[in-house]
């Protein structure tokens, strides 16, 4: 059972259509400048993290993710949400209560900043359903503010070795998903197969999602993954692009096209099948080969897909 009240968390929000946030569909884009022949590219802001300073770098993320974005030449991200909290002026790791204080309007100012510069917020990181009720509410009230429709967390599994959903974990999931009126989807690394999401447990809300990650399944299953696409089309909210190799090959994470993933394929698929409305976000997990740097690598990574979608 939820502490938090739902009509009393909505109201406080106001008028989320003229906020320009959650419609319970495909958020709406000032532009689309890295729609593909009705495929989405976009990134996530992980995708600036460096060996050298561990996951993300000041200087290309948080309050820079939108000249990034536009260096990239890419229209949407997905927000870690450490990112989009150091951009509204907190610090790493801010308590509950001090991050619960950031006036709706510093949020509203960042999403005014994206807009202006044409790159939607389709989705937002954070550790929902994992901590108290309070803390729920203010992941979805930020996802709410910046007009993100879900928020991606990593898949709850028993054990990697059995690859079993947690269905406890799932049960809160759902039930938080459902108070605060916000897509929850599930991001795995290599603790899944193309059994995890077909746990009757999914059923609990039609807001649980799937943030479908094609390299790390590749490096951890031996089935298509393009079959994992086409038997939860209707769950995936979106899906992460990097190119591993398969784990007969080590499970590496090379450059785009270095690797086994069928990236082609899965954009000729989606072609194929209508999936316009599942957004597709670079994640470049890879080292940065020498001369390179964080910013060129994901334009090298864009102009990939882009090659492999448009031909």
């Amino acid at each position: 059972m939820m502490n938090v009240d739902r009509r009393g968390f909505l109201l406080g929000m106001g008028s989320l259509a003229a906020l320009g946030g959650c419609t319970g569909g495909k958020p709406l884009f000032a532009r689309h400048r890295s729609d593909y022949a009705g495929i989405q590219i976009g990134v996530i802001t992980y995708s600036w993290w460096d060996l050298s300073t561990g996951w993300s770098n000041p200087g290309y993320v948080g309050a820079n993710t939108v000249d990034a974005c536009l260096k990239t030449g890419l229209g949407t991200v997905e927000l870690m949400g450490g990112d989009a909290e150091n951009a509204v002026g907190l610090p790493n790791n801010a308590p509950l209560a001090q991050r619960q204080a950031v006036p709706d309007a510093k949020w509203l100012a960042l999403k005014a900043k994206f807009d202006a510069a044409g790159v939607g917020i389709h989705i937002v990181k954070f550790g929902i359903g994992e901590g108290s009720d309070d803390e729920n509410a203010y992941y979805a009230k930020v996802a709410h503010l910046l007009g993100a429709d879900t928020i991606t967390r990593e898949v709850p599994v028993v054990d990697a070795k059995s690859r079993k959903l947690d269905v406890v974990a799932i049960k809160r999931c759902a039930a938080t998903a459902d108070t605060f009126g916000v897509n929850v989807a599930f991001h795995n690394h290599t603790q899944i197969n193309l059994a995890t999401y077909a746990d009757a447990a999914m059923d609990l809300s039609p807001r649980l999602k799937i943030n479908f990650d094609i390299g790390h399944y590749v490096a951890s299953n031996d089935d298509d993954p393009v079959e994992f696409v086409r038997r939860f089309k209707d769950r995936i909210a979106s899906i992460h692009l990097k190119d591993r190799t398969l784990m007969r090959n080590g499970s590496k994470n090379l450059p785009f096209g270095q690797g086994d993933t069928p990236l082609k394929r899965l954009f000729d698929y989606m072609a194929e099948a209508g999936l316009y409305d599942i957004p597709c976000d670079i994640e470049r997990e890879y080292e940065l080969p020498p001369g390179s740097d964080r910013i060129n690598e994901v334009a090298v990574c864009n102009r990939h897909c882009r090659g492999l979608i448009l031909g």
